[in-house]
């Protein structure tokens, strides 16, 4: 897939301390989006500027999936709870339930 094009941009390198590292890719995987986009958003907003779009484009983006997973996850869930026809060993009974 091709990607959006961010538009003119300024190329400038951050070298967080090293023990900060960590906890700045956190937060940016948390979005599921780039460390660096993760600086660009967080240098805006301390200046009260706004994010670019593409970021609030990747950030929503990101959510989507994570939505779509949890729901698969738990459709593929409840699938393990629907009564069978076949299941005579059970009685036809799913095997557990819902508080």
């Amino acid at each position: 897939m091709a990607q959006r094009n961010r538009g003119d941009r300024a190329y400038m390198p951050l070298r967080p301390p090293t023990d900060q590292q960590e906890h700045y890719k956190q937060k940016a995987d948390e979005l599921g989006i780039s460390l660096g986009s993760y600086g660009v958003m967080r240098l805006a907003q301390a200046e009260g500027l706004p994010v670019p779009d593409y970021i609030t484009d990747e950030i929503e983006q990101a959510r989507r999936k994570r939505l779509n997973a949890a729901a698969r996850r738990r459709t593929e869930q409840l699938s393990f709870l629907e009564v069978r026809e076949d299941d005579t060993a059970r009685g036809g009974q799913p095997l557990a339930r819902t508080a």
